[in-house]
């Protein structure tokens, strides 16, 4: 008989389901939690990255366990204080699905062999491209189900706010997870003094720039205009200089940092005129257009 280590239990099929089951949980909580403080907009929907990960890195013969267990996740963080019919549940789970299952599926078949550090330049942007179809699809079953089952629910407003809200959080957590997961990237350890004291730099700028945008300017107009000027370089920076995996990171953190300001009503992107649905539309397209054009450079 084995003996029985922390190591194999680690390794364990039933440990990496289990795993999984509370990771979507976990993630699904905070997604709730995580709206604009009066209308309770939804910001971004980054639960479905985990398990696009998890796909692309194991084989197809166990992807239905690791579903089941998202799906006992998803209905562990929604149906508790749920306000709507159980069967739009039922169906955003199956989109869901749907939605990470085609993005695993596209890489694998189109990347072009295993997922590895170095491979990465041609897997990043097959997995962008997938994820269009996929939130697409997606998008249409939730949308149509909340207009079937929703009395006076807008399918468009429906359909942009899933939309939007599942390509926002796949740009930014999927990208950091392939980075940082994928085998044969170099220790950190590994990198010279002069890479650590660039990263260094661009740490400082990045926090001096989030302590400088809600101080520094208190109307909210300021915010918005200046945002994306003040991110923009120094993302530029980290993607042509740094590499891969500090690039993703790095549009992680000034991805968390926006919603984080949108969580609190401070923007950015909160332009007048907008309303708080289309201001929080706005915010995700301008995370999806820098994390794109991020990432992209970072490819090159």
């Amino acid at each position: 008989m084995p003996a029985f280590t922390l190591s194999s239990l680690l390794e364990s099929r039933a440990t990496r389901v289990i795993g999984l089951a509370l990771a979507y949980w976990l993630t699904v909580v905070l997604a709730i939690e995580l709206v604009t403080p009066v209308e309770k907009i939804a910001l971004f929907w980054p639960p479905n990255a985990i398990v696009a990960a998890v796909l692309m890195f194991t084989p197809r013969r166990d992807w239905p366990m690791y579903l089941a267990a998202m799906a006992v996740g998803y209905f562990a963080g929604r149906l508790p204080g749920g306000q709507l019919p159980v069967v739009v549940y039922v169906v955003f789970c199956i989109a869901n699905i749907v939605e990470v299952l085609m993005v695993a599926e596209v890489v694998k078949r189109f990347a072009g062999g295993a997922i590895v550090h170095d491979a990465l330049p041609r897997v990043l942007p097959v997995m962008m491209l997938a994820l269009i179809p996929a939130t697409l699809v997606s998008a249409t079953m939730a949308a149509s189900i909340v207009t079937a089952k929703v009395a006076g629910a807008s399918f468009w407003m429906a359909w942009i706010g899933w939309l939007t809200g599942d390509l926002s959080g796949m740009l930014l957590v999927l990208p950091v997870l392939l980075a940082w997961v994928a085998p044969g990237a170099p220790p950190i350890i590994a990198y010279s003094r002069n890479h650590m004291i660039e990263r260094t730099v661009i740490g400082v700028l990045l926090a001096a720039v989030g302590l400088a945008i809600p101080t520094a300017l208190g109307d909210q107009q300021q915010i918005s205009l200046v945002f994306p000027y003040l991110v923009f370089p120094i993302l530029i920076w980290t993607a042509m200089r740094t590499g891969i995996r500090s690039t993703t990171l790095i549009t992680l953190v000034v991805g968390l940092y926006a919603v984080f300001l949108t969580f609190l009503g401070q923007g950015p992107y909160a332009f007048k005129g907008l309303s708080a649905f289309g201001q929080v539309v706005v915010m995700k397209g301008g995370l999806i257009t820098i994390t794109v054009t991020t990432i992209f450079l970072s490819v090159l």
